[in-house]
């Protein structure tokens, strides 16, 4: 989503379930549009099996968030 200025307000978050993370943000913000899937990794790699998330390969799963500000700030997603 893009502000009045033209510029996306994109948040990501890590964390070790994005399908949690995902469902918690959706459930408190509806009106969000996410997309879920591996960030950082020691070297690149598309689909990263579970077993190499959680043996500290480096992998982390995120929560890409688009919104509007005018809706939903950055603080209230951070929980401030």
């Amino acid at each position: 989503m893009a502000d009045d200025s033209g510029k996306e307000n994109v948040a990501t978050f890590g964390a070790g379930c994005f399908w949690g993370v995902e469902h918690i943000f959706n459930k408190y913000f509806p009106e969000l549009k996410t997309t879920v899937g591996y960030s950082n990794g020691k070297e690149e790699i598309n689909n990263p099996s579970y077993r190499q998330v959680c043996s500290g390969y480096g992998v982390c799963g995120a929560v890409r968030i688009e919104f509007d500000p005018a809706k939903v700030t950055y603080a209230q997603l951070v929980g401030e």
